[in-house]
């Protein structure tokens, strides 16, 4: 059975999210199914979270007990969580887009052995991670000896086994073509990554890598932008 976290209210609490003794903001109400958590998480990411986050992309993730915490508009908390032993069951990168600067999001769900909710206030008061703006458009493409510096759009990235990443959707700019034929005429695999910035346009959150083989693109690109298909493979992630 599907249901949010019980007792909130967006205009009068928050839910925080408490992995290890640190903890962040969650910008959507976490969905329970069974013991399946699926969280929203935006800004406020530690690199302890995101480290194990990267972990699991490359098969090593150790399952850790997190909780979720209600708190009022009084600061205190109301009510908590126990996640016990949880497991990575997905992660999904956002769309990014150069004309979409909305907040980012990174949707993770997790696969928990037992989920139990506590009384609120039994728990010493968690660290909280403070938070920074990070946006859809707030991006950048790296391939080895490639030109890719008017990529301007990557479809939402669902990894839903470790090892493994979908393939990457693309938009190029057409003006890079003979870059993109170039390197499918070659048919090679090369070093490559997306790098996640915040809005700052300097400070990275997470970079996401792999080795990027080109798949399809059109023999006569037409109009402003092209698309792209690559094969992605070896993804590791990692803080900055």
């Amino acid at each position: 059975m599907s249901h949010r976290v019980a007792g909130f209210r967006s205009t009068t609490s928050q839910i925080v999210f408490v992995f290890g003794k640190i903890a962040f903001a969650l910008p959507e109400v976490p969905v329970i199914i069974g013991t399946r958590i699926s969280l929203s998480c935006h800004s406020g990411l530690p690199p302890d979270f995101l480290n194990w986050l990267g972990s699991w992309i490359k098969g090593k993730a150790i399952p850790t007990s997190c909780q979720l915490a209600l708190f009022g508009i009084d600061h205190k908390e109301k009510a908590r969580y126990d996640l016990k032993s949880c497991s990575i069951a997905s992660i999904e990168f956002p769309t990014l887009d150069a004309a979409l600067p909305q907040p980012a999001r990174l949707k993770v769900t997790l696969q928990a052995i037992s989920v139990t909710q506590l009384l609120g206030g039994q728990a010493a008061p968690p660290t909280f991670f403070p938070p920074k703006m990070w946006r859809c458009s707030d991006f950048k493409l790296l391939l080895t000896d490639v030109e890719t510096s008017k990529v301007s759009h990557i479809d939402p990235i669902c990894v839903v086994s470790p090892g493994s990443l979908p393939h990457l959707n693309i938009q190029v700019a057409s003006v890079l073509a003979p870059s993109w034929s170039g390197w499918k005429n070659k048919g090679t695999s090369v070093p490559g990554s997306i790098r996640y910035f915040f809005a700052d346009l300097k400070s990275i959150l997470l970079t996401l890598s792999f080795t990027a083989k080109l798949v399809s693109i059109p023999s006569l690109p037409q109009g402003l932008q092209f698309p792209a298909e690559i094969l992605v493979t070896a993804p590791g992630l990692k803080v900055g």
